[in-house]
């Protein structure tokens, strides 16, 4: 392989890594989320910094999909 196609490579899973670290329209990247809640259509974020903050994301599923998918805690409200 090419040095270029190597660079082109790399290039490549940086920008995947990048797109997968944010959710569109939220300024959070996930390694900065603790722990989530779903009430509705508010999602709660506790952060590792120990705040928590609301967002309305357009697609809610989406969004707990990509929360679940990056390896964040589902907060059951049976256990609230």
């Amino acid at each position: 392989m090419s040095v270029r196609k190597m660079r082109n490579n790399q290039n490549q899973h940086r920008y995947q890594a990048d797109q997968l670290s944010y959710y569109p329209g939220i300024d959070i990247p996930h390694c900065q989320i603790s722990a989530f809640a779903v009430c509705m259509d508010v999602v709660i974020l506790s952060l590792k910094d120990m705040r928590i903050i609301r967002v309305m994301p357009a697609e809610i599923q989406a969004f707990r999909q990509w929360l679940l998918k990056n390896r964040i805690r589902e907060v059951d409200q049976k256990n609230i």
